[in-house]
């Protein structure tokens, strides 16, 4: 007769498994050229459902963007998530392209990190090596031409601190009416 297996015991705590369909969201995250914004390819990754977990966006070296979305009481919120790969970024700017049919308003990140809003872009002085920041955007409906998925074209430039190069990270936030309606 064979010896049962032994008990396992729990994960430790932030090794838990991720939610049932996050590795198939994730596989169709992948950047697909869905279009360009500021002549650089854009990704077309799918905007996580409600009160979801942060999803990539796009990344390069040194610089990945996330985005995580909930349901407000009237508008869409998205946190898009910068995090910095090691390296120290300058002038930081996050701008989004709204279509028409949406209303966006945009809130600057929390401290450490400073930042302004001016429009739908706002600025940010730097973030320090390893550091991360989000900035907010609240989505609602401008128009009933909002009924149908509605798509924000974002773009994200910044400048290596030590070496001084600059870079411009795009995407792309597909939002589905049932994102928007209130």
């Amino acid at each position: 007769p064979a010896a049962a297996p032994p008990p396992t015991a729990a994960p430790p705590l932030g090794a838990m498994q991720p939610p049932p369909g996050a590795m198939q969201a994730a596989a169709a995250m992948r950047p697909t050229g869905g279009g360009v914004f500021g002549g650089v390819p854009v990704s077309d990754a799918p905007v996580a459902d409600a009160s979801s977990a942060p999803v990539p966006l796009t990344s390069d070296a040194r610089l990945q963007l996330s985005v995580s979305k909930t349901a407000g009481a009237s508008a869409a919120e998205l946190a898009i998530g910068l995090r910095s790969s090691g390296a120290p970024l300058r002038s930081i700017a996050v701008a989004l392209d709204v279509p028409l049919s949406l209303r966006l308003s945009l809130s600057p990140p929390a401290p450490p990190a400073s930042g302004q809003v001016s429009g739908p872009r706002c600025s940010i002085t730097e973030l320090h090596a390893a550091g991360a920041t989000s900035v907010g955007a609240s989505v609602t409906c401008a128009t009933a031409a909002a009924a149908a998925e509605q798509h924000l074209l974002g773009q994200v430039s910044y400048t290596e601190a030590l070496s001084g190069a600059s870079h411009i990270l795009s995407f792309q936030l597909p939002l589905k009416p049932s994102d928007l309606l209130r």
